[in-house]
Order: structure tokens, then sequence, then C-alpha cells
């Protein structure tokens, strides 16, 4: 039986003409093969189009079709069925677009591979004994786990009495220009935001201000007892600076950070010593959701929406120096490439001459 004994058997039924609809289940191939379930469109009321529409790819496997009758005068659940057969050469091939179209590809998941370890505050000493791969490691870790630093001894010695100072004077000059009052910021208490800063990175909550709350979900023992209060924390970042914004030039879009900017890849540069003499500059994209003009979107990357750093790394991965990318036209010297440009830059009045040529 063809498509159109199909539609004569429909309209051959009794009562046809007084039902109140007609239902076409497709049932699969006797064969078992899986078929797509292209329904026909609810909107055309034509029986005939209905199933003309039918999908190329469930009619080519030869289906069943079933026809049930429901006359709501009589009896709404009485029903009438039969069953028929299509025959292969009323089967509507597929276009070629269809045939064309490639099959979905199924992405698979990364595997992680989990190593346990000891995180007390020797955690890199103790990583170096219990991982025997050691050459993977930047020797500047090494070096310091050989002289016996801990991990608060690397961070002063970066974020060092020079950086701090310079936080402190511009912190009081705009709070004293923006609130009319002193603040009376010390260093300790810098370090001592410094290191909510670290702890609100890992240690999420909500809001800030649940550290110091008393309930014991939320409540964090380190913060509460380092002497400062959430309000005291609250004025100091609110005039957290580096800079005196007086003097901002216009058009230069990180004056307001590029001291650190500067104090960190000196820093860098003074730890990488004595420097190697193989290098790798890339990319690194940070990453960030929120609005501003420096953000980036690249496509197809792991990281799409976020800051760009072109980074200078050592052969054993350790970061020697790094620049944020500010725009195409922004610090482009004109006569080179973005890359040779971005090399240049990196490299030039950090490296020696007889590393990197130049």
């Amino acid at each position: 039986m063809n498509v159109e004994d199909a539609v004569n058997y429909l309209y051959s039924i009794p009562d046809y003409d007084e039902a109140t609809g007609i239902d076409i289940t497709l049932e699969p191939p006797d064969d078992g093969a899986q078929s797509d379930a292209d329904d026909p469109s609810e909107d055309i009321v034509d029986v005939e189009e209905n199933v003309n529409l039918l999908g190329p790819r469930l009619l080519a496997n030869a289906p069943h079709i079933q026809l049930t009758n429901r006359n709501s005068r009589v009896n709404p659940c009485s029903t009438r069925s039969t069953t028929v057969d299509l025959e292969d050469d009323d089967v509507r091939e597929a276009s070629p677009q269809e045939k064309a179209k490639p099959p979905k590809k199924r992405k698979s998941k990364p595997v992680y591979e989990w190593k346990q370890y000891n995180l007390d505050h020797n955690t890199y000493v103790e990583r170096r004994k219990l991982d025997n791969k050691s050459q993977h490691i930047p020797s500047i870790v090494n070096r310091w786990a050989d002289e016996g630093l801990t991990p608060y001894d690397i961070f002063t010695n970066m974020w060092n009495e020079e950086i701090m100072k310079l936080i402190k004077v511009e912190t009081n000059r705009y709070h004293q220009v923006t609130f009319g009052k002193e603040l009376h910021v010390t260093v300790n208490e810098l370090y001592q935001v410094l290191g909510i800063f670290l702890l609100s990175g890992y240690n999420k909550v909500p809001n800030r201000r649940l550290f110091w709350s008393k309930c014991a979900d939320t409540r964090n023992l380190s913060v509460t007892q380092c002497g400062m209060s959430v309000n005291r924390y609250e004025e100091i970042v609110r005039s957290f600076h580096f800079v005196d914004n007086s003097k901002m030039p216009s058009g230069d879009k990180l004056y307001k950070i590029k001291p650190l900017f500067d104090h960190f890849n000196k820093i860098f540069m003074e730890l990488a010593q004595p420097l190697p003499m193989t290098w790798a500059v890339d990319e690194e994209m940070e990453p960030y959701y929120e609005h501003h003009g420096l953000k980036q979107f690249i496509r197809g990357k792991p990281v799409r929406f976020g800051f760009k750093f072109w980074c200078l790394c050592s052969s054993e991965g350790f970061l020697v120096s790094f620049k944020l990318y500010e725009g195409r036209d922004s610090g482009h010297e004109q006569e080179l490439s973005i890359g040779e440009s971005v090399v240049h830059t990196l490299v030039k009045g950090k490296v020696p001459l007889e590393v990197t040529g130049l």
C-alpha cells in the first residue's frame, strides 16, 4: 500500500466526517532500527499534505502507520485502528542539503588526575619530596625550598616595603582629598587587607562582611582575630590607591595600576636571576565578565572574555615580564608587526643583548 492508498483509507472510515480527530502513530520498523521522530505539522489541517510532510529518514525504513478514529458523539474512548505498509517506491528521498549535513560530534570530557599533598605552610617542600619530577618545577621554587623560605617570606619579598609605602601614601592622600579627613592607614593594616583579598579568592562568600558575621558557616577566625574591624576594612578598601589622581594624563588607560605592574616586572626579573638562554612569549587571558574598556573577546579560546596579557617566561615556566594588551594601536611600533613589537617591548632593556641578540 502506498501513501495515496493510506489517505484513501482514512476517508473510507465510517463516521469520518463526524469524528473529532484522527491520530496517526508511527511505529518503528520490525527489525528494530531506530528512526527520527519527524512529526507532521499541527498547523496543516489537510490529511494528505500532512502525510506527505513526514520526514524522509523516518519513512526510509518503511514504517507502519496506525490509524485511530475517535468519535466523540458515540464514545470519546472508542477507537478503530489498522496497520498499513508503505512501499519503498513511495518513500521521499532526502534532499542534497540533508544528505550533506555532517553528524554532530560529541565533545569528550576532560580527564583529571588528582594527587594528594599535605597543605601546610611547607606545601611546595612536601610536593618536592613526594613528586620525583622536580625538573618540571622552576629552579626558583627549588631555591626557595632549599633556603627554607615560607610562603609568607616569599609574599613579603614581592610585596616589599617599597610598594607598601607607596600604597600607604597614595591611599592616605586619596582619602584626605575625597573625604576631607585623615585615614592614618599603616603598612601592617595594608598587609591585613591584602590577606583578606587573598582569602576571599578561594574562600567564597556572597559578601566579605560575612567574614565578621556571628554565623558559624561564614565567620572566619583568621579575619576576626587579626584585629581589624569590618568598618575599618571597608574604609581602607574604599580609598585603596596606587597613584595620585590629580596627575593622571589623558588617554592613559593603565595609569592607576601602572606602578603596580612596573613593580612586579622589576621583582620578577630580579627573582629570575641568573637569566636563562631560552625564553617563551605568549598571550594569557585573565577571565573577566563585567563591563570594561580593556576587556577582550577571543573566539575559540578556553577563556573567551577577559583581559589579555603578553607574557615573557623562562623555559621553566617562570613569569619574568608581562604587559596588558590595551588595543591594536596602543604601544605598537609601526615599523614592526604586532608579534615583533610585543617581543621587542618585553625583552628590550630587561634581557641582556648577548641573550636576546637585539
